[in-house]
């Protein structure tokens, strides 16, 4: 026992202990958790961990709620950019791509996700975007030129892809001595961050060619459904509203 302390008028005793070897921070905190379960506790007193691990479940949870935030931001932004709410979904596609690069990435060569890393995923929810950005304004603007939609998709990845793969490569390579060279020995190690976002940016390029146009294309279809659903919708209720007059 550390010791008793009074905090915000509530008495605490706090309780030092250290794992035996070969136990894990996880399964200590499970095999804690079961024994506590089964020790019975008086009317008024809890128990709570404080441990390393315990902090980190708490920084992934927040992490998570960031995302969510972030993401939801971009897709608000993207709508007020292209005046639509159905073609940024075709561009968010790019974020779960980017998100699976980067956890294969994360426990491939570094074997674990922790909060670096998920901030990483956090920047990539921003960075991923620009390239579908890039890709699916240039085909909306060739489609306004009167251009069919299948030339257009082809000729958007044949003028944007080019220079989307070189700003990628340039970002991918810039991050290597950070993922290659960093020190998760001493303070705080941007390595995680670097793995992230590097792995999740290179699967997300080479996946945007591919995922980004077949999702323009079913949300055009979807679109085009609307409008036509729309017109025959308002026909119905003019002829209805003609024959109740008639009446």
């Amino acid at each position: 026992m550390q010791g008793i302390e009074a905090i915000d008028g509530r008495v605490h005793c706090t309780v030092v202990g250290r794992r035996a070897e070969g136990i894990g921070a996880r399964d200590f905190s499970k095999l804690l958790s079961a024994e506590m379960g089964r020790f019975p506790l008086a009317r008024g007193y809890t128990w709570s961990e404080d441990s390393g691990h315990r902090r980190t479940q708490q920084e992934l949870t927040e992490l998570l709620g960031i995302m969510v935030l972030s993401t939801a931001l971009v897709f608000l932004l993207m709508g007020v950019l292209f005046e639509s709410v159905i073609l940024p979904m075709s561009i968010l596609v790019t974020i779960p791509c980017a998100l699976c690069g980067a956890v294969w990435s994360l426990v491939i060569f570094q074997g674990r996700i922790d909060p670096m890393g998920l901030i990483g995923m956090v920047i990539l929810c921003g960075i991923v975007v620009n390239n579908g950005i890039v890709l699916l304004d240039h085909i909306v603007r060739m489609r306004k030129t009167g251009m069919r939609r299948t030339r257009a998709i082809l000729e958007g990845i044949r003028v944007r892809m080019r220079p989307i793969f070189m700003t990628a490569t340039t970002t991918f390579v810039g991050l290597l001595p950070m993922a290659v060279f960093g020190d998760e020995n001493e303070g705080v190690s941007y390595v995680g961050l670097s793995i992230a976002v590097a792995g999740g940016l290179l699967l997300s390029t080479v996946t945007t060619a591919v995922a980004v146009p077949l999702c323009y294309t079913i949300a055009d279809d979807i679109v085009g459904w609307l409008r036509r659903l729309m017109p025959r919708a308002s026909s119905q209720g003019d002829a209805l509203t003609q024959l109740t007059e008639a009446r």
